[in-house]
């Protein structure tokens, strides 16, 4: 979002969602749990998800996986 905004003078453009999707297809680094990237809908490449469920007032991990689609 801050690069969509540098990128007009300091200020929303109108068509701010499709330049921040589009943005975010070249955002790639490593990060502290592994490489985080984004494809051309803007969502993550990193499919690793953990499903969490509250047991008695705190979260615990129910099951962790790669999602495939």
């Amino acid at each position: 979002m801050k690069k969509v905004v540098d990128d007009n003078d300091g200020k929303l453009p109108d068509d701010a969602r499709a330049k921040v999707t589009a943005a975010m297809q070249n955002v790639s680094f490593d990060g502290v749990t592994g490489k985080v990237s984004f494809d051309e809908f803007g969502d993550a490449t990193n499919k690793q998800l953990t499903v969490y469920a509250v047991e008695n007032g705190a979260w615990k991990p129910v099951k962790s996986g790669t999602y495939t689609g």
